[in-house]
């Protein structure tokens, strides 16, 4: 077993000071996960920050970014805001711990350090999304990244904040947690498993348990159906602190979103509405009608000029001559021309998305379905989403305080460094 301690001794942070240098990625090479493959090549850097809501409005966002992403902003449980508030990071005391002082009451904040530092870099880049897999490589017109994700891989997009940490790795696994048992288990390093500090090894049977009990779940909802993908996020979630027993009470669930295309639906059937425009492309009617003068209502000239566009889209594909609006409004009746126009705008809007909020909701009124499968995983991503959303509280009211902490934990650690990953590929 390989575990990762912190390593802020006063000596240690004196050196991070003077020498100013992060400190070296390793132990890359051999760290391993069931059933997939790792490779380390170089990503664009990830710097999307539409927000959460905006980018459930983009049909780009799910297909682009989406992954794991956070921006919500905390409130206080009793609704009263704290005037005064300071953060502090004690850097050189024993446990190395970082409270918060509301009005004049300081806690301790119960998130290790290994979340807690990388999520207040996470918070001041004003980037939303920490995770993704839908990333591209650097340096690449395209053609490598597409051979990844013709491979059935994924390119691995990580914030600057988290890359070779080891929230990093649990952030990229919480993406994982619905794609197959194996995600019960963690990363391992020659045979022994990452665990980031105060984490325990995982059990396997209780996860094989809990992703049998989704599963269950998953059949009773949708039968026969399925999503397409999902993106995690705070949308929507209520995140709030409060202070007790000596320690900042953080409350909130990450939220999967789940979604799938138009086309993914049975009724959507791709090759009939192709074979039922390619026909009329052909049609002998068409030809004869070419070049013929007469007079049309706007409202037929449009719906004409509409279809044109889609046409000339769709014959691209397949080498067919496009007629010209008029012809197409001559030679078709209305009910032709209607109906044509349907196929063609199904056709065009196939990977339109839909989000599928009753099933979104179900599984979020059952978290235990997703922690159980691996709690190491699912406790890490809350406790990150909660601690930024408290983060941002702090920048948004409280700007002073939140840029004195922010020169507090300038140079500090979160601990080990284990490159992450930027491409998974499946294996046999």
């Amino acid at each position: 077993m390989i575990r990762f301690f912190h390593f802020f001794s006063f000596t240690g942070f004196l050196l991070a000071v003077l020498l100013f240098q992060p400190a070296i990625p390793v132990l890359h090479a051999q760290v391993s996960f069931p059933g997939v493959v790792f490779e380390y090549d170089a990503v664009e850097v990830l710097s999307d920050t539409t927000g959460v809501y905006p980018g459930f409005l983009s049909q780009w966002y799910h297909y682009r970014t989406g992954g794991v992403a956070f921006d919500a902003v905390a409130q206080p449980a009793d609704g009263v805001k704290p005037a005064d508030v300071k953060l502090r990071y004690d850097a050189g005391s024993r446990d190395q711990r970082i409270t918060v002082s509301l009005d004049g009451n300081e806690v301790a904040i119960p998130i290790p350090l290994w979340i807690a530092i990388p999520a207040a870099r996470f918070v001041d880049s004003e980037v939303k999304t920490c995770m993704t897999l839908f990333h591209r490589l650097a340096d690449d017109d395209g053609t490598r990244t597409r051979n990844v994700y013709r491979q059935g891989g994924k390119v691995i997009g990580l914030h600057e904040s988290v890359r070779d940490r080891c929230i990093g790795w649990r952030l990229w696994q919480v993406d994982k947690l619905l794609m197959g048992s194996n995600s019960r288990y963690l990363p391992r390093y020659r045979g022994d498993y990452l665990l980031c500090a105060g984490e325990h090894e995982p059990d396997l049977a209780s996860g094989f348990r809990g992703w049998l009990a989704l599963e269950l779940f998953n059949e009773q909802f949708w039968g026969d159906n399925a999503f397409r993908s999902y993106i995690i996020s705070d949308y929507e979630q209520t995140i709030t602190f409060s202070a007790g027993d000596g320690q900042l009470n953080l409350t909130g669930l990450p939220y999967w979103r789940f979604w799938k295309a138009l086309r993914d639906y049975d009724s959507y059937d791709e090759r009939h509405i192709e074979d039922s425009i390619r026909r009329v492309l052909r049609d002998e009617r068409l030809t004869q009608n070419e070049g013929r003068q007469t007079q049309l209502t706007p409202f037929h000239r449009n719906r004409a000029v509409r279809l044109t566009r889609h046409l000339h889209v769709i014959a691209g594909e397949h080498d067919d001559r496009v007629p010209s609006p008029l012809s197409l409004a001559i030679s078709l009746d209305q009910y032709e021309l209607e109906k044509l126009l349907i196929d063609a705008e199904t056709r065009a809007h196939g990977d339109s998305v839909v989000h599928l909020d009753e099933y979104s909701q179900a599984l979020a009124a059952r978290p235990e379905l997703i922690r159980n499968i691996c709690p190491q995983v699912y406790d890490a991503t809350t406790s990150f989403m909660r601690i930024a959303a408290f983060y941002r509280w702090v920048k948004k009211h409280h700007p002073a305080s939140w840029q004195s902490f922010l020169r507090q934990i300038r140079y500090a650690d979160s601990g080990h460094i284990i490159r992450t990953p930027t491409v998974m590929l499946p294996v046999d």
